[in-house]
């Protein structure tokens, strides 16, 4: 909202049976990058990049149905997934979930990202408000992201 007062309409209308119910705020809205549903593919591999052991259990929990159809790998260090991904042959078969900042080290998940050639299959899992990552708006063209506090929520396609 940035200096301004925060302000929430809600207001409805009765149509018959129905009531359509609107909301309406004075925020800045969603960034076009903010990934709706994760879609991963059967036999792929996910690699999950966060250095809080909890974000690492929230995932397993969500994953837990699909780890017979995925491989799934962990790290807390980023550039020990750094160098897991640069060594892939194939990273089509390979969907990277990574924080932006990894705390205490020197690369960011958009760092990896980029070093690891992940631009096409990757989201950037943040807590990090999106005015605080640095050249965003350069980066916005490629990036993919959720917000950590949205993890369990974003719903979770198989194909």
């Amino acid at each position: 909202i940035e200096g301004k007062k925060g302000e929430i309409k809600v207001s409805y209308r009765i149509d018959g049976d129905y009531v359509e119910i609107r909301v309406k705020d004075n925020g800045k809205g969603m960034s076009r990058c903010m990934v709706e549903k994760l879609e991963i593919k059967k036999g792929e591999e996910v690699v999950i990049v966060d250095d809080e052991e909890l974000i690492h259990e929230v995932w397993k929990a969500k994953l837990k149905e699909y780890e017979k159809e995925i491989r799934i790998k962990f790290f807390k260090e980023g550039k020990e997934a750094l160098k897991y991904l640069k060594s892939l042959e194939n990273k089509d078969k390979v969907l990277l979930l990574t924080d932006y900042r990894l705390k205490g080290q020197e690369v960011t998940g958009i760092d990896i990202i980029e070093e690891a050639g992940m631009k096409e299959r990757h989201i950037l899992v943040t807590g990090e408000e999106v005015s605080r990552i640095k050249d965003f708006n350069k980066k916005s063209t490629f990036l993919k992201m959720v917000p950590k506090m949205y993890i369990n929520d974003i719903p979770l396609r198989l194909e």
